[in-house]
């Protein structure tokens, strides 16, 4: 990423610092200053256009524009975790939930070494360079569900809290840059662009990706389906993936949904922490 020009001072510094290191006055998100690079826009707004030309040709832009307008209303950012985690985040709002790399650094994560974790430092070189410690991972979604493999719970974020310091991206990263694009480390400068936004963009995000799979037949029920669509494993989902910048704790939390399974978590386990979150205005589903 090139060097940005510090607003206050004037001064260059790295675009993956979120502060001036000259002045120390607080800028822009690195995740989000890369989606608002304007050939980054520029290319995301052609896809879109084209997008919408097509499906005005077949006739379906009606649908279309239904899809668009439930994304800019109702599409809500939303992480999913597994339900130990939701009770440490519930327990107190000093608990903060870490990225990955901040569990390795700290010890509570010893990376497999698995292929994996080696197409993750790939991919997130490419994306996030020189900041991917700070980026926690979600999904856009409709109906407040996330992606089931990453967790039996689905917590949706106060959009008030993160909209600002969020980008989007077209799929998983990883599946998307290593196994879709094939980029190699030595690739990673030259990341294929349009296929993030910032928050506000999100509407042509998701028509860019998804525009070309609506049919005038399909209902408003179905949009939550399209948008994120469960696999078999993680190479197997696909979505529109958030990458939120900094913290999150219990008070980032509008709502959270606990999936129960074969009676578990169990059902006293779940009153306990609805009791608990219940302090901090969250609301607690089970579904």
């Amino acid at each position: 990423m090139p060097d940005r020009i510090c607003p206050e001072c004037k001064e260059p510094f790295p675009a993956s610092q979120h502060l001036c290191p000259h002045c120390g006055r607080p800028s822009l998100f690195p995740n989000v200053y890369a989606a608002q690079d304007p050939q980054e826009r520029n290319l995301l707004q052609d896809r879109y256009s084209q997008v919408c030309d097509e499906l005005a040709r077949r006739g379906d832009d009606g649908v279309a524009a239904n899809f668009e307008s439930d994304i800019r209303s109702n599409a809500v950012p939303v992480i999913s975790m597994n339900f130990g985690e939701l009770e440490r985040l519930g327990a107190a709002d000093t608990n903060v939930l870490p990225t990955y790399y901040q569990r390795v650094q700290t010890g509570i994560v010893i990376p497999t070494g698995d292929k994996w974790d080696v197409l993750r430092g790939v991919a997130e070189h490419a994306l996030f360079p020189g900041y991917k410690d700070n980026i926690r991972f979600g999904a856009l979604s409709l109906d407040g569900k996330g992606v089931r493999n990453y967790g039996n719970c689905s917590v949706t974020l106060k959009t008030e809290l993160v909209a600002h310091r969020t980008s989007l991206f077209a799929d998983n990263n990883v599946v998307f840059t290593v196994y879709d694009r094939q980029v190699t480390m030595a690739g990673a400068e030259t990341l294929e662009k349009g296929h993030r936004a910032t928050w506000d963009d999100r509407h042509m995000l998701c028509m860019a990706k998804l525009g070309p799979e609506l049919k005038k037949s399909m209902q408003p029920q179905e949009f939550p389906g399209l948008l994120i669509k469960q696999g078999e494993t993680t190479m197997d989902d696909r979505f529109v993936e958030l990458h939120i910048w900094g913290s999150l704790t219990i008070r980032s939390i509008k709502v959270a949904r606990v999936r129960r399974q074969e009676n578990r978590p169990p059902k006293v386990l779940i009153k306990d922490l609805r009791r608990a979150v219940a302090r901090y205005n969250v609301e607690l589903l089970e579904i």
